[in-house]
């Protein structure tokens, strides 16, 4: 508000008077003029100046909702998925903020709204998201789309077994919401199951080595498949040791072979490393002859010497030890060591 005085000489000027509010409910001034409507109704501002007054009337009305504005951070989202909406209401003043009005789906079949604004999709199909604020409304369309199965990935406890060992695979599903699942009851098969077999169900398999080689197993789901490789060898079980001659006199000797046995069942003759449990009675080459000898002559004497009764011959092959027992007969007239 302004104020101008009128002299008596003629002459005008702009005065600061003292500013005053017929009604400080409806309106207030300061005392630089700055009138501040309050609340709806009507009040008179005055302004005094040495004795001189003069006031001019104010109307206040209240300030109403004009229109409201629905936007969403995203209008497509597929089953599970969620988006945020939010509503901007208009004032009769011109102004904008941003309100929390009471929000509505027209089908929470396809999408369900909180009452914080959170949309959620529930099922393939078309929803609108409405927001109704002191009176007036605003909507926007939300579109949910059926989840897919985009990919499906296999993992192995272990991708190398020796024969009758198992291990363990499990199934990672996809979806066309980011979503994943182990849980789900996949197709399973392998690519030769005489070399390895998968067991049927839901979640995590077991796959069986049979045989040595390799055999792709592969799950499918719902048009999707994936897959990992499994390699089969064998282990070894046994050295099995035999002699030409289990029995042997003094100076006489023998040959011992190793067959290996694998957990397949399969037999292979090896070449191990040999040895003689006690070598002062019984030798035995890298070629596997086998002689007996007296104590005597290991020592490097020349007499003859009783030998011990019983003996045996090691055969050393892939971590395992084979055995056989030879029998040496002592000789006769050799004196006891």
């Amino acid at each position: 508000m302004t104020a101008t005085a009128t002299y008596s000489d003629g002459t005008t000027a702009t005065v600061t008077p003292t500013w005053s509010s017929s009604n400080t409910a409806v309106a207030t001034v300061s005392s630089s003029g700055t009138v501040t409507a309050v609340a709806a109704g009507s009040a008179t501002i005055t302004g005094t100046y040495e004795g001189q007054s003069d006031s001019v009337g104010i109307t206040a009305a209240t300030v109403t909702v004009t229109g409201i504005t629905v936007s969403a951070s995203t209008s497509s989202l597929q089953a599970g998925q969620t988006a945020t909406v939010t509503a901007t209401a208009t004032y009769s003043n011109g102004t904008t903020a941003t309100v929390e009005p009471t929000w509505s789906s027209s089908d929470t079949a396809v999408a369900t709204v909180s009452s914080s604004g959170t949309v959620m999709a529930v099922a393939a199909g078309s929803a609108t998201i409405t927001g109704t604020y002191e009176g007036q409304s605003g909507s926007v369309g939300i579109t949910a789309a059926t989840v897919t199965v985009t990919g499906i990935s296999v993992s192995a406890s272990t991708s190398s077994l020796e024969t009758f060992q198992t291990a363990l695979v499990t199934p990672t599903v996809t979806y066309s919401n980011g979503a994943t699942s182990t849980a789900v009851e996949a197709t399973w098969s392998s690519s030769d199951t005489a070399v390895a077999t998968v067991s049927s169900g839901a979640g995590t398999m077991t796959v069986t080595a049979v045989a040595a080689g390799s055999a792709t197993i592969t799950a499918t789901y719902e048009g999707q498949s994936g897959s990992v490789e499994i390699t089969v060898t064998v282990a070894l079980v046994n050295v099995l040791v035999s002699a030409g001659a289990t029995t042997l006199e003094i100076g006489q000797t023998t040959t011992v072979t190793a067959t290996a046995k694998y957990s397949d069942g399969t037999l292979e003759t090896v070449t191990p490393t040999w040895s003689s449990i006690t070598p002062y009675s019984m030798t035995v080459t890298s070629e596997g002859l086998v002689t007996a000898i007296t104590m005597a002559a290991f020592f490097g004497e020349d007499v003859g010497v009783k030998g011990h009764a019983g003996r045996g011959i090691n055969a050393s092959w892939g971590g395992l030890i084979g055995q056989i027992s030879i029998t040496l007969i002592p000789c006769d007239g050799c004196r006891t060591w």
